[in-house]
């Protein structure tokens, strides 16, 4: 007589576990990209401008990296605000780089997979607290190369 029904299952799988060899898991490529960015100086250090209306000028880059997938940057758009009232900086806290203006200014939009890309960026403004000290907000768009859309954003003080 063999053993009870309830034990079946559990024979059956130390059978199967007794095999001998390993398991492996397939290898998946990546879905969609991880990206990071970084803006730099992080803070970013306002300098004076001879603009009236626009007596501060900020400079930074923004460095995007793909540590899995390659990518196509669609927009990199950077907002500055006061950081006194949360008031668009003026006469423009805000700039904008469609994929042309980014091969440009970086020499291509391409991040290829475990790669960088860095873009530059500046400001010149005026803060409605007339003061110095803003908050920089940096949003990033990539296209992967899977066709998946990936977003990210970092935000760094302006002294």
């Amino acid at each position: 007589m063999g053993p009870p029904l309830r034990f079946l299952p559990f024979l059956v799988l130390v059978a199967v576990g007794c095999r001998g060899g390993h398991v492996t898991s397939p290898t998946t490529p990546p879905t969609a990209a991880a990206i990071f960015i970084a803006i730099d100086p992080d803070p970013v250090v306002a300098t004076e401008s001879d603009n009236p209306d626009a007596p501060l000028d900020a400079r930074w880059t923004v460095e995007i990296t793909s540590p899995a997938i390659g990518a196509r940057v669609n927009f990199v758009n950077a907002i500055l605000r006061d950081g006194a009232s949360g008031a668009e900086a003026q006469p423009s806290g805000t700039l904008s780089l469609g994929p042309a203006e980014i091969a440009a200014v970086a020499g291509s939009n391409r991040v290829e997979p475990h790669g960088r890309l860095t873009v530059p960026g500046s400001l010149q403004y005026g803060l409605p607290s007339g003061g110095r000290q803003g908050v920089l907000t940096v949003t990033v768009q990539l296209t992967d190369d899977g066709g998946s859309l990936t977003s990210k954003s970092a935000r760094v003080a302006v002294n």
